[in-house]
């Protein structure tokens, strides 16, 4: 059995016990009777085997990569920009042309149930709303997707992908369904690649900031900063008045810096002490035109949250990134591991001019990693 195949199986079945604790013997019951019934596991296993084994991949005509995104199993987040960039990094090493997204809905309402903490903030609706407005613009962002699909009903998958040949996860089959990997680190060490050079802005965008930029910094060098203000794990937000602090020094010492607000921020209203300075509203709601500013921008700064992922994998974005500590389990060793990235280390995806501070953002430390960056830039 491939190796790949055996570890993920392995994986899955370390699972196990944590889902009969939360769940209770009767789903594991339930779940037996299923695979001994249901022949899809073994159609599934034939079908990966066949792939690896019997067939040429080189010489096929199907030049695409389906990449499975079941939001039973994957969360509506910036993670999609991961995930989609651990498959692009798949597509290289395959030989392909092309990834074509799959989005399987998930059975509660289109996406999955989520931990009741999470769940009491980002709503249903708003998870719904995120596929077509957040995810499904990721994609438009990937110059080797072309196209993507939307399934109205989680068994479409089945007919869907019968007869293609290159599909991401491998052994994915409605029997044992999985979550698209988001640990591009490991996707790149599993394909002896070193680059992840995956997203652009679109050239529109592109025109529309340039423009934004012109008028509002002038000749000015223009500094991003992103914002998380958000009501889940709020340890985990940006230190404001450092921020706008920074923001002013910026001012007096003939540079241009904007903020980009998250969407809650965005929502609550902007406070008082923020509005003396440029606010791109718009790269906030706007995901493509988010890109296209952090394309742009002379430099960008931020706390880690979810759309500086977009950064990560764009090398023409410059940007210094903030990991703070904090108790939350995001930025613990065990949860950083799991996502391909080292505590206190630089990530291998990241390129020149592209910076992570394992540090707060209180104001001393941003100045101190600006001025790195900026003679960093200027030499």
């Amino acid at each position: 059995m491939h190796k790949t195949l055996l570890k993920e199986l392995v994986t899955r079945a370390l699972l196990v016990p944590k889902k009969i604790f939360t769940k209770g013997l009767g789903w594991l019951a339930a779940r037996l009777y299923f695979y001994l019934v249901s022949p899809g596991l073994l159609r599934s296993a034939a079908a990966y085997i066949y792939e690896q084994y019997g067939s040429n991949k080189n010489t096929q005509k199907e030049k695409t990569l389906y990449c499975v995104l079941d939001l039973e199993y994957c969360s509506v987040t910036f993670d999609t920009v991961s995930r989609l960039a651990a498959c692009d990094v798949h597509r290289r090493m395959l030989g392909l042309t092309h990834i074509h997204p799959i989005i399987v809905p998930g059975k509660l309402h289109g996406v999955r149930e989520e931990i009741p903490e999470y769940q009491s903030i980002v709503s249903i609706s708003d998870r719904v709303w995120r596929i077509e407005n957040m995810m499904v613009p990721i994609f438009h962002l990937l110059p080797s997707c072309k196209s993507y699909t939307k399934l109205e009903n989680r068994s479409d998958i089945k007919y869907f992908l019968k007869d293609k040949s290159s599909i991401l996860p491998s052994i994915y089959s409605l029997t044992f369904p999985c979550a698209l990997s988001n640990n591009v680190t490991q996707t790149l060490k599993r394909t002896s690649q070193t680059a992840t050079d995956c997203f652009r802005a679109r050239a529109e965008e592109i025109q529309q900031i340039k423009k934004y930029i012109n008028d509002t910094s002038s000749k000015r060098k223009t500094i991003v900063i992103s914002l998380r203000q958000y009501d889940y794990i709020k340890e985990r937000n940006s230190n404001l008045d450092s921020w706008i602090t920074f923001a002013d020094y910026l001012q007096k010492n003939d540079y241009s810096p904007i903020f980009v607000p998250d969407i809650d921020l965005a929502k609550k209203g902007i406070p008082e002490k923020m509005k003396q300075f440029p606010i791109c509203l718009e790269a906030s709601n706007n995901i493509e035109t988010r890109m296209a500013l952090y394309q742009e921008a002379w430099l960008n700064m931020s706390i880690a949250h979810g759309p500086m992922e977009l950064c990560w994998y764009n090398k023409k974005c410059r940007y210094a990134l903030f990991v703070k500590p904090s108790p939350s389990p995001q930025v613990q060793a065990r949860a950083l591991k799991r996502n391909g990235l080292v505590l206190n280390e630089q990530p291998v995806f990241a390129t020149a001019y592209q910076k992570w501070v394992w540090e707060k953002d209180d104001l001393n430390i941003i100045k101190k990693v600006f001025h790195e960056m900026e003679k960093e830039l200027s030499t």
